[in-house]
Formats: structure tokens, sequence, C-alpha cells
């Protein structure tokens, strides 16, 4: 009885310590992270997108990093491009070979929905736009980014676009 009860434990030990399949801590030296944000890329890699604000200064940077399967960075990039400056990214999406986030800017003292579109290969910035929901006096911010395709325009054919939601307030 000891023996199997010693046999037991030793499956249940050996199969704890050999799931754990990878653990890679990205660190960034002048701020810490917040608000990580994960997206698979489906270009037939098993890269992940990391996205993230770094908390150095009282504005945050967007930021963010490729990694193959095994924890190794393809690319990383800190988006201090004016365009984005105050900007706080709180979702990511993939599709194909592009990348989208969202979150919330400051333009002028009101909070504004972003969504910003880029290249998944190199982490370029392709473009970005902000949105005001009901008029321009309300803060808003966008939680979640999904690719939508819908027959928007009623012509049979599947339009390609992207449904944000979040929230909004004065």
């Amino acid at each position: 009885m000891k023996l199997k009860l010693l046999f037991i434990c030793y499956l249940l030990f050996s199969v704890t310590a050999n799931c754990q399949l990878l653990q890679k801590n990205i660190e960034f030296a002048q701020g810490h992270l917040i608000d990580a944000n994960l997206a698979q890329i489906n270009d037939g890699s098993n890269d992940v997108i990391i996205a993230s604000n770094v908390q150095s200064t009282a504005s945050p940077v967007p930021v963010l990093k490729r990694l193959e399967d095994d924890g190794t960075i393809v690319w990383s990039k800190t988006y201090d491009d004016p365009t984005l400056a105050n900007a706080r990214i709180f979702d990511i999406t993939n599709y194909f070979d592009l990348i989208f986030m969202t979150g919330s800017i400051d333009v002028g003292g009101v909070k504004k929905v972003f969504i910003a579109k880029i290249e998944a290969a190199t982490g370029n910035l392709l473009d970005d736009r902000y949105y005001d929901i009901v008029n321009s006096n309300f803060n808003s911010t966008g939680f979640k980014v999904i690719i939508s395709e819908t027959d928007a325009n009623g012509d049979n054919i599947l339009d390609e676009g992207l449904l944000v939601t979040g929230f909004f307030g004065n």
C-alpha cells in the first residue's frame, strides 16, 4: 500500500512539474508594464503578440512585442509617436498580417476611443484613428476589439470590419 501511495505521489509531482511548457519573463528597464494583453498571430507561425503600456512617467507609452513559441523576441516596438501620445492599450486582435489595438487616448483633456492598425511582420504603425462617442465632450474608452465579417451594405458580399466595445460618459 505504501508503495502504491509513493508511486501515485511521484506521478502527481512529475506531471505538475512537466506541465509548464514555457515561461518567459518580459521586462522593461525604464518602467513598469501595465494592462498586458496577448494575441495569437494567425500567419502560420505560433507567435504571440504582447501589448502593454510602460508606466514610467505621468503618461503611459504603448509597447508591443512579438514572441516566437519558445519565448524568443522577434521584434519589440515602443510607440512614442506623437499621434499615440497618452494612449492606453486595453485590447489587441490579429487578422492575418495585421494587428488591431484599441483603448483610450487623451486628446486635449478628453479621452477618446482609438484604433490603431499595425503590420504584424514588422510592428510598424500603419494607421491610427480617434473616435468621439455621442459628442466631443464625452470621455470614451475601447475595451475589446474583434474582427467582424458581415454583409453591412446588403450586397451579399461579406464586408470586413472591426467591432469595438467599451464605454462612454461625461
